[in-house]
C-alpha cells in the first residue's frame, strides 16, 4: 500500500493538474499557456508585453471560459514584431467576449500574414479570417492604437477545409465581430495588400470581406474611431470557375445586422477616415466588387459626425459589377433606413459604373442625407452622382445639405444623384458639382442635381439651387437639363400615403427651384435659370419667390449669404462658423466667417510697440490653439503685452548718453572733495 501511496497516488494528482487548477478567479482547465498578470483589487488582467499577449492569445484560443470573457488592460506599450506566433486571437467557436482597455496604450510592429481557418461553418462556407483578432462576439475594445500594421494575405492559400466555398474575412484590429462596442481606437498607416498569388483554385463562391479596422461587422458600434493614411491593395483576379465577391472598406468589409428578432443596426459616430483603395486586376463578369471609405457593403446603418477626408478609391476593372461610394459601395437595407447625419466626404473616385460620393449602389433602401457634403472628383462611364450614383427601389432624402467638384462620364450623371430612385425628397439643398462628358455625343439623362427618375412614387423638391457648370455640348442632348436630366410624372401619388406630395413636372416648374444660367446657358422644365448676379441677391430666394414668406428661402435660421463665402452664392448656416474679436485697445478686426473648418486668417494684424496673444476667455487663461478645429460660432479676444526696450546695436546710442552722464556725475562728485 505505501508503495501505491508513493507512486500511484501522486501520479494521478499529477496529472489532475494537467487539466485542471484552482485559481482566484475559480477552478477552470489549464492547457499549456503561461499565467497573465492579475490585479485582484480591480478583477482584472494586465499585458504589458509580447510574451503576456501571446499568453493571452493562447487562453483565449483554446476556449478558456474566464480570460475569453475578462477584462483586460494594456499597462505599456507592445511591441508584436519579434511575436513567435503571429497568429489571431479569437476563433469562432472560441471568440474574445470580454473586454480590452489599451488605456492610450500603443501595438507595435503587428504584422498579418497567416490566413487560418476559423473553426468555423456558415451555410456550406468555410469561414477564414485574420487579424490582430479572429474573431470578437459581444466583446469592447477601447483606448488602443495600432501604429503601422502591415497585412499581407494570399486568399489562395489552402487552409485545409473540405468546403470549396469560401468566405474570407481579413482587418487590422479583427477578422469579424459582431455585437460588439469600439470607442478611441486608433489605426496609424495601416498596409493592407490581398493577393491571390497561389496555386490553389479559387473556390466555386468566394466571398472576402476586407477593411481596415475590421472585415467582417454585425450589430456594433464605433465611436472615436480613426484610421489615418490606410492603404489598402487588392490584387485578386477570378479564375472563372467560380464567383468572387469583393467587398472593402476604410472601416470594414462589411457592414451587417442581426439576422433575427429586432432589427440591431450598426452604429457609426464621431470617427475620420483618410487613405486609399485600389482594385487592381480585372474581373470577370458573374463577379462583384464593392469599395468605399466608410464600408464595401451595408446593411442597416447609423453614421453621425464622420469626417472622410484625401480619400481615393480605384476600381480598375471593366466588370460591371463594380460599385464604387465615398462611403459604402453598395447598401441593401431591406427598406430600413440608412442614415447620415453631419457627414463629410473629400474624395477621388474612379470605376466603371455606380459611383457615388456617399453610395455607390443602393436596393431596396430609404438613404437620409442631412446636413453633410460631398467634396468630389468622380470618373467612370455609368450612373454616377454626387451623393447616390444608382438606386434601385430607393428612397432618397436630403436636406441641408451640397455637392461639390467634377463629375465625368457619359450616361445618368447628376450632382446630387445619378439615377432611378424611386422617390425622391430634396430641400434646403444645393450643388456646384461641374459635370463634364468623356463622350458628349451619346450622353443622356444628365442633370445638374439628378440624371433620371422613372416610376416615380412621389417628389419633394423645395429650396434647391443648382451654380455649376454642364458641359457646353452636353446641353445640345436629348434628356440634358440644368437640373434633372428626366424626371417622370408620379405614377403612383398615394404609394407613401401622403408623406411625399406629389410635384406637376413639365410647364408650370417650381418656383424655389433655381439655376445659374451664366454657367449652364439653357432652360428647364424643372426650375427657374438666373443670372449670377441674381444667384447672389437675397431678394432672388425671398421676395422673388413670391408674396407667402412661409415659401422663402429662410435665411435667420438656415441659409446664409455673404460675399465671403461659397463665391458669394447662398450658404448653408449649419456649414458656417462666425469668429468675432474683441480687440481691447487694439485696432479693429472684422468678422470672419469660415466654412468647414478653414481656419482663421489673421493677415497682418498687429499694433505697434505690442505683443499680441489670442486667448478663449476675457480673463486671459485659456491660449487659443491654431491647430484646433473650429466647429461652432467662436469669440477671441485679444491680450496686448507691451514691447519690451530694443536690444543690441539699436540699444547703443543710449548706452552712450547713460555713459556720458554718469561720467559728468563722477567728475562733479571730485570736484566736491
Amino acid at each position: 500500500m505505501s508503495l501505491l501511496r508513493r507512486t500511484v497516488f501522486p501520479l494521478f494528482f499529477s496529472l489532475c493538474l494537467i487539466f485542471f487548477v484552482v485559481t482566484p478567479w475559480g477552478v477552470r482547465s489549464l492547457p499549456a499557456c503561461d499565467e497573465l498578470p492579475y490585479v485582484t483589487d480591480g478583477d482584472y488582467f494586465t499585458i504589458g508585453s509580447a510574451q503576456d499577449w501571446n499568453s493571452f492569445r493562447c487562453w483565449v484560443n483554446a476556449g478558456d471560459p474566464i480570460i475569453s470573457h475578462a477584462t483586460v488592460k494594456l499597462t505599456a506599450d507592445v511591441d508584436l514584431s519579434t511575436d513567435p506566433n503571429p497568429v489571431s486571437v479569437g476563433t469562432s467557436p472560441n471568440p474574445f467576449s470580454g473586454i480590452l482597455d489599451g488605456q492610450g496604450y500603443k501595438i507595435t510592429g503587428l504584422t498579418v500574414s497567416n490566413l487560418a481557418f476559423n473553426g468555423g461553418d456558415y451555410d456550406g462556407y468555410a469561414v477564414v479570417a485574420a487579424g490582430l483578432f479572429g474573431s470578437l462576439s459581444e466583446a469592447s475594445i477601447s483606448n488602443l492604437v495600432i501604429e503601422s500594421p502591415v497585412v499581407t494575405i494570399d486568399v489562395s492559400t489552402d487552409v485545409g477545409s473540405e468546403n470549396f466555398n469560401r468566405i474570407t474575412m481579413i482587418g487590422v484590429l479583427a477578422g469579424a465581430a459582431e455585437y460588439s462596442d469600439f470607442e478611441n481606437v486608433s489605426v496609424q498607416t495601416p498596409q493592407m495588400t490581398i493577393t491571390n498569388d497561389g496555386e490553389y483554385i479559387i473556390s466555386s463562391i468566394n466571398i472576402m470581406k476586407v477593411g481596415a479596422l475590421i472585415g467582417y461587422v454585425r450589430s456594433s458600434s464605433f465611436d472615436g474611431i480613426d484610421i489615418e493614411g490606410m492603404d489598402i491593395d487588392l490584387d485578386i483576379t477570378s479564375n472563372g470557375e467560380g464567383i468572387l465577391f469583393v467587398y472593402a472598406g476604410g472601416l470594414t468589409g462589411n457592414l451587417s445586422n442581426n439576422a433575427e428578432g429586432d432589427l440591431i443596426p450598426n452604429y457609426v459616430q464621431r470617427s475620420n477616415l483618410s487613405g486609399s483603395i485600389s482594385f487592381n486586376p480585372e474581373s470577370t463578369d458573374g463577379d462583384w466588387v464593392m469599395l468605399g471609405g466608410l464600408a464595401g457593403h451595408a446593411r442597416a446603418v447609423v453614421i453621425d459626425q464622420l469626417s472622410v477626408t484625401e480619400l481615393s478609391i480605384t476600381a480598375n476593372s471593366e466588370n460591371n459589377n463594380t460599385a464604387v461610394g465615398g462611403l459604402i459601395g453598395s447598401v441593401e437595407s431591406d427598406w430600413n433606413e440608412v442614415t447620415f447625419d453631419r457627414v463629410s466626404v473629400d474624395a477621388e473616385l474612379s470605376g466603371s459604373q455606380f459611383i457615388g460620393g456617399f453610395v455607390g449602389h443602393a436596393e431596396g433602401s430609404q438613404l437620409v442625407i442631412t446636413r453633410s457634403f460631398a467634396d468630389i472628383d468622380l470618373f467612370g462611364t455609368y450612373a454616377l452622382g454626387g451623393f447616390l450614383g444608382y438606386g434601385n427601389y430607393t428612397l432618397l432624402t436630403v436636406d441641408q445639405s451640397y455637392t461639390l467638384g467634377t463629375i465625368q462620364g457619359n450616361n445618368t450623371l447628376g450632382g446630387f444623384f445619378g439615377g432611378e430612385v424611386l422617390a425622391l425628397s430634396l430641400t434646403d439643398s444645393f450643388s456646384r458639382v461641374n459635370i463634364q462628358s468623356l463622350e458628349p455625343d451619346v450622353a443622356v439623362y444628365v442633370g445638374g442635381l439628378g440624371g433620371i427618375v422613372t416610376n416615380p412614387g412621389g417628389y419633394v423638391l423645395n429650396r434647391l439651387y443648382y451654380a455649376g457648370v454642364i458641359q457646353s455640348e452636353l446641353l445640345e442632348r436629348p434628356a440634358v437639363d440644368p437640373l434633372f436630366g428626366y424626371l417622370e410624372m408620379v405614377s403612383n401619388p398615394d404609394w407613401l400615403e401622403g408623406e411625399m406630395v406629389p410635384m406637376q413636372v413639365g410647364p408650370n416648374p417650381p418656383f424655389d427651384v433655381f439655376f445659374d444660367s451664366d454657367l449652364s446657358p439653357d432652360i428647364s422644365d424643372h426650375g427657374t435659370g438666373m443670372s449670377k448676379e441674381e444667384m447672389k441677391t437675397l431678394g432672388t430666394f425671398t421676395e422673388g419667390i413670391g408674396d407667402n414668406s412661409d415659401d422663402w428661402f429662410d435665411f435667420e435660421l438656415i441659409w446664409l449669404l455673404n460675399e465671403s463665402i461659397n463665391d458669394g452664392y447662398p450658404m448653408l448656416d449649419a456649414f458656417v462658423v462666425k469668429v468675432s474679436f474683441e480687440v481691447g485697445d487694439g485696432p479693429a478686426f472684422d468678422d470672419q466667417y469660415l466654412m468647414n473648418g478653414a481656419p482663421i486668417d489673421f493677415g497682418d494684424y498687429h499694433r505697434e510697440g505690442y505683443v499680441l496673444a489670442w486667448f478663449y476667455d476675457e480673463a486671459f487663461t485659456e491660449p487659443f490653439d491654431p491647430e484646433a478645429p473650429i466647429t461652432k460660432d467662436l469669440v477671441l479676444y485679444a491680450q496686448w503685452t507691451q514691447e519690451l526696450p530694443p536690444t543690441g546695436d539699436a540699444m547703443q546710442p543710449t548706452f552712450w548718453i547713460l555713459g556720458i552722464g554718469l561720467l559728468g556725475l563722477l567728475i562733479s562728485r571730485k570736484k566736491g572733495h
